[in-house]
């Protein structure tokens, strides 16, 4: 389990805890293409939202083909 511990008291940016959750996602499913299921697990609402949202985001960017 990863947590965003970084965006909490280390004051990492959240956009750049949640990219970094994404690129590891791609990176591991590029390799492993049988997996069904990836479950990210957060206690906070707010935090757990803003997750969903920014890996919607990057999804959205992955099928336009953007590179940001």
């Amino acid at each position: 389990m990863t947590e965003l511990i970084s965006a909490g008291i280390y004051g990492v940016p959240m956009d750049i805890c949640t990219r970094a959750y994404w690129e590891a996602i791609v990176t591991f499913t590029e390799q492993v293409n049988r997996l069904k299921d990836i479950h990210l697990v957060n206690i906070d609402a707010s935090t757990t939202s803003r997750i969903k949202s920014d890996l919607e985001r990057y999804d959205e960017e992955l099928n336009r083909g953007d590179d940001r």
